[in-house]
This record gives structure tokens, sequence and C-alpha cells, in this order.
């Protein structure tokens, strides 16, 4: 039999080294044995049963714990002698911000052995320190909004910060609590001078200031601050009023957000008047009341238009709010009338 003849008689199996052409397949090698199922294969060497024994290792009975089921023992690390005391040392930063765990009742404690970090716990949005806070930032975008004709959008900041109308009153009666003690100081002032050259026939320039007292001074800011919070309640309760009439639902705290937007441009005006005020001249004193005067003239006329203007759009009322906070406004303005003559006949007798 040829070669060839055998070649296409042959059968390749799988796993078979390619046949060569010119080699008779009676002088091939025999082919190693399939693996059984569970052994390894391993190329170029006989499969078959090892025949080295591994002899097993020679483990201690009494190194080798055996747990029963049993509770488990507590652990009672004790260092070793060598090793340095740290009694009274100075605590480790882990050490000094961590807690030991504590084992519910009827288990080991493991106190010490796995100190836990203590959880910062997430400061609350609501409150008091950040709702002051993002009070006090909503003054400037509050003031631009109104600037810029964006009423509504300055009406939705101060109602979502529940203590915006406070830092608007409060401000508000600090500075006009400022200025009454100003303008007492800065009247006794001019007439003094006016009375020495009245009197010497204004050849004298010199005066004897004699003023008011520290306790007038304090009597004096005291009152201007509880008459400006009167004042703010009094004309908020205008708006609540205004609502009621026309069958609204809006309650008092939202008509005291709703002032706030229409006084943040006149309590800006106040602060600063007060603080610029503090400049001892007369001249200066005089033209930043001019000046004040003038700009509270535009913002108070302003903040009854965006009264008018958050009455409308805080909800949709079934009868126009225009003859009810009209007629409010005018019994308000009375109201304040009466109590400013009334604090000054105490204050001046």
């Amino acid at each position: 039999m040829s070669s060839s003849e055998n070649t296409t008689d042959f059968e390749q199996k799988p796993n078979q080294p390619p046949l060569d052409p010119g080699v008779p397949t009676d002088a091939l090698p025999p082919l190693p044995p399939l693996p059984t199922s569970g052994q390894p294969q391993f190329e170029g060497a006989p499969l078959g049963p090892s025949t080295v024994e591994n002899p097993p290792l020679a483990v201690p009975a009494s190194s080798v714990p055996i747990h029963d089921g049993g509770d488990v023992p507590p652990i009672n690390y004790q260092p070793p002698a060598q090793y340095p005391s740290n009694v009274g040392a100075t605590p480790l930063a882990h050490e000094r911000f961590a807690t030991p765990l504590e084992a519910p009742a009827g288990q080991p404690s493991y106190a010490g052995v796995f100190p836990v970090p203590t959880p910062i716990q997430p400061q609350d949005p609501n409150a008091f320190g950040p709702t002051l806070r993002r009070a006090f930032k909503a003054i400037p975008q509050v003031f631009s909004t109104v600037t810029k004709g964006r009423a509504g959008h300055a009406f939705r900041l101060s109602e979502e910060n529940k203590l915006y109308w406070v830092v608007i009153m409060v401000a508000g009666g600090i500075g006009y609590a400022l200025l009454m003690p100003l303008a007492i100081a800065d009247f006794s002032r001019n007439a003094s001078v006016g009375a020495s050259r009245f009197l010497t026939f204004g050849a004298s320039s010199h005066y004897v200031h004699v003023g008011p007292s520290f306790g007038t001074y304090v009597g004096l800011f005291t009152t201007g601050l509880i008459f400006w919070c009167a004042s703010y309640a009094i004309q908020a309760l205008v708006i609540f009023f205004t609502w009621r009439f026309c069958h609204g639902r809006g309650s008092y705290r939202s008509a005291l957000s709703l002032l706030a937007v229409s006084f943040t441009p006149i309590t800006a005006v106040i602060v600063v008047w007060a603080v610029l005020g503090l400049i001892p001249s007369t001249i200066w004193f005089l033209f930043l009341t001019v000046i004040a005067a003038i700009a509270l003239v535009v913002f108070a006329l302003g903040s009854i238009i965006l009264n008018y203007i958050g009455i409308n759009q805080y909800e949709r009322l079934g009868v126009s709010p225009f003859v009810p906070y009209v007629l409010l406004a005018l019994a308000s303005a009375v109201v304040i009338g009466i109590l400013g003559v009334a604090v000054s006949l105490v204050l001046l007798p």
C-alpha cells in the first residue's frame, strides 16, 4: 500500500498531529490515550495516577480552635510587657473622634477593639442660623429684582425665606432709631449756634452746646425702634384685611413677607442715611437729609404700587381689591400719624 493511499484512507481525528505524506502510517508513533473524566491533561507526558504520595501536615490538636457552636468567647487583648504603656498620653486623632462599639445584651463586648468614628450630624437647613444667613443674602437679590421690574420673583424669594421680613423690619427699625438721636443732636447743635449768634448780634461764633443727655438718646433709640416696628405691623394688617374683604385666604405671615419686598428699598435708604449721618458735620447731614427725603418719596410711592401688585398676584380674588386697599391704606396712614404725634408729645413735652 502506497503512502498516498494511506493518507486518503486514514481519517484525521481531533488532537492528532498532522500527517506527513512522506512517512508511512506504520512508522508513526502510537497516540497517547485520551484523558478520562476528572483528570487534567498534560502535554508531552503520559497520563495516569500519581505515584507521589503527599504526607498529611502534622498540626498539633491543641493549636486548632474548635468551635462547638456556643457563644464566642470575649477577646481580652493584653499588650506584651515590653511595649511602653500609653496611659496618660495624648490620644491620637482617630481615638479622639471615635467611640467604642457597644455590644447588645447577652453578647460579648468588644469595647475599644474596633473604634468607630462619630458620625457628623447634617445641619438642618431650616434652623435659625442658616435661615438667617439666607435672609441676609436675599436682600441684594430682592432689591435687584424689584428695580428690574420682576416683582413676582421678588415675592417668591421673600415668601420662601421665613425670616426675610424679620430682617427687613429690624434693620429698618435700627436705622430709623439711629436717625432720631442724630436729628435731635444736629437740631440742638444748630439751635445753640443760632442762639449764640443772636445774643451777640453775630459778633461771636463761640457757643456752649447744651444737648440732650445720654438717657434721652437711649429713649429716642428705643422709641424709634418700637415706632418703626409698629408701623410695619399696621401696614401688614392693611394687606391682610384686603385679602379678607376680597374673600382671599392669605395669612398674616404672607402679608408680612409681601410687605418686606416693598420695604426693601426703603430700608436700604434708611440704613445708608443712618450710617453716613454718623459723620459729625451739619452741612453733610443736611445734604444727606435732602437726598434721602427725595429717595424715600419715590420708594414710598413705589411700595404702594408693589403692595397692590402683590395682593393680586398672591391668589386669584373674586372681587377687585382696589377700593378696600385704598381705604385701608388711608386709615393706616391716619393711625400711624396719630401714633407719631403721641410719641413726639411724650418724648418732647
